[in-house]
């Protein structure tokens, strides 16, 4: 347990950034959209982009030109 305690200090001391970005995004998107659709949305979206992550389709595309 102290491991995981330590480990999540760690990442927010290392990225500060993004959690500072997840504080903006939650507080404008409550403010836009409710805190429900909100709650829905970041669900969704961390569900999505879990399993792109996880089945190896991102990977797919690292040191790739894409054309278009």
């Amino acid at each position: 347990m102290a491991e995981a305690i330590q480990l999540l200090v760690a990442t927010v001391f290392l990225r500060p950034y993004v959690f500072v970005f997840l504080a903006f995004y939650l507080t404008a998107a409550t403010v836009a959209i409710g805190w429900r659709r909100t709650a829905l949305f970041t669900g969704i979206a961390w569900i999505t982009f879990t399993r792109y992550w996880r089945w190896g389709a991102a990977h797919g595309f690292v040191g790739r030109r894409v054309m278009l």
